[in-house]
């Protein structure tokens, strides 16, 4: 379980990380200097994953070096929580950030609305599910 979070992690960041890219290399090709929206997107790309990888790698001590079968992880869930809440806000700005920038291309409309709404699927995926959020909420309260 803790190689699929960890592999799950960095999946999530190779999507952020390319989400970011793609935005910057737009916004370049359109030989303007880069806007604060293209470089915060670029800084949450490149900074959200290693913060993410240590909370999840860190989010149990090492265990006994004696076997025992009882393995307490106390705070797992809260560095789940953190990871989620991290990863749907970050992933709302990079589906909502470079819509602007797509507006103001040389394109015709129909176009510039296709590739919107493309890059803005990315949030459809994200809604969040009552029952999960509330599962995650009492697991946390009761540790």
């Amino acid at each position: 379980m803790y190689a699929a979070q960890l592999l799950g992690v960095s999946a999530m960041w190779a999507a952020k990380l390319s989400s970011a890219t793609l935005q910057w290399r737009i916004e370049r090709n359109s030989g303007d200097r880069l806007s604060i929206t293209s470089t915060c997107s670029l800084t949450i790309a490149f900074i959200w994953g290693p913060i993410c990888l240590l909370l999840v790698a860190l989010q149990c001590p090492l265990p006994a070096w004696r076997h025992t079968d009882e393995m307490t992880c106390e705070h797992g869930e809260n560095m789940q929580l953190a990871v989620a809440a991290s990863n749907m806000a970050s992933d709302f700005w990079l589906a909502l950030a470079p819509l602007p920038l797509i507006m103001s291309l040389q394109m015709p409309t129909t176009r510039r609305i296709r590739t919107m709404l493309l890059l803005a699927c990315r949030l459809l995926y994200k809604k969040p599910k009552p029952a999960n959020i509330s599962r995650l909420l009492t697991s946390s309260q009761s540790a």
